[in-house]
């Protein structure tokens, strides 16, 4: 179960993401984060689902599915994964990490 709610199968690993929160916009604010992020190639099992938040962020404001073609209009973080969701996206070699 994907953390929105919808019945999802994981296939491969597409990027591994290393986040040092001093190195990017939010460094304000987090300054000592580190995060590790695995980001994976799913897709639905099925179209039913309950599109709500299981553990919401203390700033998320709700859950969207969103078009590959509407990735560079919404707050994306690293904003530069849409580039490579795209390059993946027409079949090109994209880095994992």
């Amino acid at each position: 179960m994907e953390e929105t709610g919808y019945p999802i199968r994981v296939l491969d690993l597409l990027f591994v993401r290393a986040d040092i929160s001093n190195h990017h916009e939010f460094a304000a604010t987090e300054p000592d984060g580190h995060q590790i992020a695995l980001m994976f190639r799913c897709e639905l099992a099925s179209g039913k689902g309950n599109p709500t938040i299981s553990v919401p962020d203390s700033s998320q404001v709700g859950v969207a599915w969103v078009k590959i073609a509407e990735l560079e209009s919404i707050a994306l973080y690293p904003k530069v994964l849409a580039r490579h969701i795209f390059k993946l996206r027409s079949g090109a070699e994209s880095p994992k990490y």
